[in-house]
């Protein structure tokens, strides 16, 4: 039997310092309106798959997921856009004021189309290095994006050594926020993005939502922790926060991926944890929805004490991504960063169906630990089946299936009847098959 666990990836770059909703950021770029950078070649596009160029996405191939506002920058096989992009190519972005600051914190979306495996084909040589450099004394390494295995076809994951290698987070297709602390100051700041190789189809990577900001000043409402953990047919979300002020509250955003496949993983080393912590191998295609809104925790307006919050959630199904989003008392409001919940919630289990006794419906909620064969079907109390709710391959994770008895064998009388789940996993976990009762008034 396979073990399976709740698997949390924090999207966090090395050398961190703590996340805080309502940073005092002094400088961002969303890239929303043209200028505020420079290239070192003109943008072009094809309209398909080779592009160099701030966009919308209207006018590239690529699909990315979790954007801040409408446009981005994107890079893809940059060598055959209308005007071919020469390597390494530069965005730069100059001159930001940063006197009179301490304690700068640079952060940045970044996002690849990882729609299949065939899109995350990085070769050795591809890479993305985001550079600074303060007063024009020489750039220094923030944040590097290299191909995970130092040949040909890897994914892009974050090089936490800067050894050219990626060993850390892999970008995906999913905007993400990476956060590095700038461990100097000054009085004109510049950043640097190299872009290198990316020459073939479905080589490609976008920013978007570039910000630099001061934790010197005060910080509206930090958060210190954000988990998540498994519970009976769902998911239980914990955070704390150290001080508040002026917190209204916290809403709370799902965004979930389907998977058609397993999802093996691979244990790494990772300073960041002790030992070693567990990613997701995706050899599959997960694909997001849009973020959705699926409750909300009143805030404690202003604390200069810790606050823990929780929030259920039994909506899950498959991997999910959560955030929040902290709102002020004025209407301002921060996101959290993302926690995803990866692979199933541990174990396959079929519940009692609610509300029971019910009329004329009910639902029905089971998980399941890896990707299975599920039939759903009820019965009466001789044996007879009434109706089949479920025969489908379905992904690992929470899942729930209405029966209305009045669409069943033309109407069901009052009484009780048995519903049955079985599963034939695709994987180790054995094989699955639980009866309950339900009881119908009319």
């Amino acid at each position: 039997m396979k073990k399976n666990n709740l698997f949390l990836i924090f999207l966090i770059s090395l050398f961190f310092s703590q996340i805080s909703f309502g940073q005092n950021g002094f400088y961002q770029l969303t890239f929303e309106i043209p200028g505020g950078y420079t290239t070192t070649v003109s943008e072009s596009s094809d309209l398909a798959a080779d592009y160099f160029i701030r966009t919308d996405g209207t006018n590239i191939s690529a699909t990315y997921l979790g954007k801040e506002g409408s446009y981005y920058f994107a890079v893809q096989d940059k060598d055959n856009a209308p005007t071919p992009v020469p390597n390494p190519t530069f965005l730069d972005i100059t001159s930001i004021d940063i006197s009179g600051q301490t304690g700068l914190v640079f952060s940045v979306f970044l996002a690849e189309d990882d729609a299949s495996d065939a899109a995350e084909d990085w070769d050795a040589g591809d890479y993305l290095h985001i550079t600074y450099q303060i007063d024009a004394t020489g750039y220094n390494n923030m944040i590097w994006v290299e191909n995970d295995i130092g040949g040909t076809n890897g994914k892009p994951l974050i090089d936490t050594d800067f050894d050219g290698t990626g060993d850390g987070t892999e970008i995906t297709s999913t905007f993400t926020e990476f956060i590095f602390s700038i461990p100097s100051t000054g009085s004109l700041l510049d950043i640097q993005f190299e872009f290198s190789g990316l020459a073939y189809g479905d080589e490609d990577i976008a920013i978007d939502n570039i910000r630099v900001g001061s934790v010197t000043s005060p910080l509206p409402v930090e958060l210190t922790s954000f988990t998540a953990q498994a519970i009976d047919a769902g998911v239980l979300l914990n955070w704390t926060t150290a001080t508040e002020v002026n917190n209204y509250g916290f809403e709370i955003e799902q965004a979930s991926f389907r998977e058609d496949g397993t999802t093996p993983v691979r244990t790494i080393p990772d300073e960041r944890t002790t030992p070693v912590r567990t990613i997701p191998d995706e050899r599959t295609t997960p694909v997001r929805t849009d973020w959705e809104t699926i409750g909300f925790v009143e805030g404690h307006g202003n604390s200069n004490s810790p606050k823990e919050y929780s929030f259920s959630d039994y909506s899950a199904s498959g991997n999910t991504n959560y955030r929040l989003k902290q709102i002020d008392t004025d209407g301002g409001f921060e996101y959290s960063y993302v926690i995803t919940l990866i692979g199933s919630l541990g174990k396959t289990e079929l519940y009692q169906n609610h509300p029971n006794p019910f009329n004329p419906s009910t639902k029905i909620s089971f998980i399941l630990a890896e990707l299975s064969d599920v039939n759903i079907s009820v019965y009466n109390m001789l044996g007879q089946k009434v109706a089949e709710l479920l025969n489908n391959k379905m992904n690992a994770g929470t899942h729930n299936v209405e029966f209305d008895a009045r669409s069943a064998g033309g109407g069901l009388s009052s009484g009780f009847y048995i519903y049955r789940l079985v599963t034939d996993s695709y994987g180790e976990t054995p094989n699955y098959a639980k009866t309950m009762k339900m009881l119908l008034i009319k």
